[in-house]
């Protein structure tokens, strides 16, 4: 029975741990604006060992072969880094084309507007 328990106790700590971020494409032209606003859905991040998982925004514009659309994006990134410009490298060599803007944070729901307007006076 303490087994269990236990096992609980750990299985509660890890959702507790959990980090929620804003989930949004070019697509949601308005909503990824200004997704608090804009009730924009939200994601829990994975926790994988040996990642750091943060939330992230980033401004994008696609390369001449890509699919993706221009614009902002937000959601959840799980990295090798802990640091915030080597998790910003870390989304540009996933993708074709140029992240113009990117910023990167670690508390529930931290990408939003007001993130976005922090990462353009940089």
């Amino acid at each position: 029975m303490q087994k269990l328990q236990l096992l609980f106790i750990v299985s509660l700590f890890a959702v507790q741990q959990a980090l929620e971020c804003y989930d949004c494409d070019p697509s949601e032209v308005q909503q990824c604006l200004d997704p608090y606003g804009s009730n924009v859905k939200t994601t829990l991040c994975d926790v994988a060992e040996d990642t750091t998982s943060e939330c992230f925004t980033m401004y994008y514009l696609p390369g001449d072969t890509s699919t993706e659309l221009e614009g902002y994006y937000r959601g959840c990134i799980s990295s090798p880094n802990s640091d915030d410009q080597l998790t910003c490298d870390y989304i540009a060599q996933l993708l074709e084309g140029n992240v113009v803007t990117c910023g990167v944070c670690s508390e529930d729901l931290c990408n939003d507007a007001n993130f976005t307007r922090s990462i353009l006076q940089i």
